[in-house]
């Protein structure tokens, strides 16, 4: 059997992109034959194998007169973070694989968490308003303008700069979490402890 080899050609170093987004530089192969020469006519497969990403075209990608198979695009998924794009020469006897790497930056902020919308305290106890931007995918969007609480009735239910909530008295009171553009509200019943029995 002929020895096959592959080697990454454009897009060897990591790249960078928003998620649902093309890869600055397609993703390239070259294969070559165990004498270093370039292969041709073997058809290559890319496929995604962290991120759910997507390329063109789908189907495998055949070497050129110099041992090349170029994808036309890798477009990365819509989990933000590393993901992975693998390369593998089909039907063939080898087990040279080629992996190509890309940082998925979140989208734009859609809208900013604050956990369920209704919450049932009794007086005394506690709970956080995360206060936190993700975009339209859940990804976590950071951003340097800090959160801000709000209570429509702070005798009921207090909030601190933190989005600590503390359940004070009976009632109910809105709780507004805003950051960079975005609201969210958290509607708080507060109640007495259940009496105790002789």
């Amino acid at each position: 059997p002929i020895v096959l080899q592959m080697s990454a050609q454009a897009g060897a170093t990591p790249q960078a992109a928003s998620i649902r987004t093309p890869v600055p530089i397609a993703p390239s192969v070259r294969v070559l034959d165990g004498d270093g020469r370039p292969v041709t006519g073997r058809r290559v497969v890319f496929f995604a194998t962290k991120g759910n990403g997507s390329v063109q075209p789908t189907s495998p990608v055949v070497t050129d007169a110099n041992g090349v198979a170029a994808l036309t695009s890798w477009t990365l998924g819509s989990i933000a973070g590393v993901q992975h794009l693998a390369a593998v020469i089909a039907d063939a006897t080898t087990d040279a694989l080629v992996v190509f790497e890309a940082s998925a930056a979140p989208g734009p902020a859609t809208r900013i968490h604050v956990g369920p919308e209704r919450r049932f305290l009794v007086i005394g106890d506690t709970f956080t308003i995360p206060g936190t931007l993700s975009d339209a995918d859940g990804n976590v969007v950071t951003t340097s303008a800090p959160p801000t609480f709000l209570s429509s009735m702070p005798s009921v239910g207090s909030v601190n700069s933190n989005g600590l909530v503390t359940a004070l008295a009976p009632g109910t009171t809105v709780i507004t979490a805003s950051r960079a553009g975005f609201s969210g509200e958290v509607t708080l019943t507060v109640s007495s402890p259940p009496s105790a029995f002789a």
